[in-house]
């Protein structure tokens, strides 16, 4: 203590910052209870941790779960919960602050917050966030362009670095929304898995998510999911390219019910929307 009452008050300030996690209050305010000096210097601390654990305290109340039990999870499976764009900023709160050090699937599926929801869950996350993640699960949340223009906005910055599985199916992003997530997308050096269904994707996104892939681009992917969309033969084409060229042998490709006909030109015998020269069921 004496080693921390002789360093300067901003230094203090900072080092009771940096222990104030919103699950774990305890630590930051055992320790500035320690003598007045360090009270007084981390009053505006110890402020924002009480109205964070407000906050962190509603959001626990609204999936029926504790702080300890949030701050140790390994699997925050959230879907269908009705959360709140209030409910997200606290979510990203504890996100950006590294309250769930441990979190390796994160699924919010069907809960219909919009682009706001999504803009705001990940707004603080940066180079290296959630390094752990291997999951994430947005299916059903009426994204939109702008919500995938969100997710392409964090991924720039370097978070999910080891994110496994996108599950972005029935968001209605469009064209717009894969163009401007495509070259995140692209430079996922672990996605094996990506779920794009029902989001109204036509011939334009397919090219800006597999045309002139590059020779590390997508070399992980085993499945993606292209059922329900507005993709024409210029879509397929492109597809096909990229089966042929760079993507690995994939595992499982699905794009039932798009309006291609190339594939179908490939019958040989074998289902719908097969080509007997790509090495790939279709489910």
């Amino acid at each position: 203590m004496a080693q921390l009452l002789a360093l300067a008050d901003d230094a203090q300030r900072i080092i009771v910052e940096l222990l104030c996690d919103a699950l774990r209050p305890d630590v930051a305010l055992n320790l500035s209870a320690c003598c007045h000096e360090l009270r007084a210097i981390s009053e505006p601390a110890r402020t924002e941790l009480r109205r964070r654990c407000g906050a962190a305290r509603r959001l626990c109340a609204r999936v029926n779960t504790s702080f300890a039990a949030v701050g140790e999870t390994t699997d925050l499976l959230w879907y269908g919960q009705g959360l709140t764009v209030a409910h997200l900023t606290t979510l990203g709160m504890l996100l950006s602050t590294n309250a769930l050090p441990r979190l390796k699937i994160l699924n919010l599926s069907v809960n219909r917050f919009g682009p706001e929801g999504m803009k705001t869950v990940f707004a603080e996350l940066g180079y290296g966030s959630l390094p752990r993640l291997l999951t994430l699960d947005l299916t059903g949340n009426a994204l939109g362009s702008a919500g995938a223009a969100a997710l392409a906005t964090v991924l720039c910055r370097g978070a999910l670095p080891k994110l496994e599985v996108l599950k972005l199916g029935r968001n209605d992003i469009g064209d717009q929304g894969l163009c401007a997530l495509a070259p995140q997308l692209r430079r996922l050096q672990a996605l094996k898995e990506l779920y794009l269904y029902s989001n109204k994707i036509g011939d334009e996104g397919v090219a800006a998510l597999l045309a002139n892939l590059g020779q590390a681009q997508l070399q992980q992917l085993q499945t993606l999911n292209l059922e329900r969309n507005l993709i024409n033969d210029a879509g397929c084409t492109s597809l096909i390219a990229a089966l042929d060229r760079t993507l690995p042998p994939l595992e499982s490709l699905s794009i039932r019910k798009a309006a291609c006909c190339l594939f179908e030109s490939c019958l040989c015998g074998a289902g719908p929307l097969f080509c007997p020269a790509v090495p790939v069921p279709v489910v």
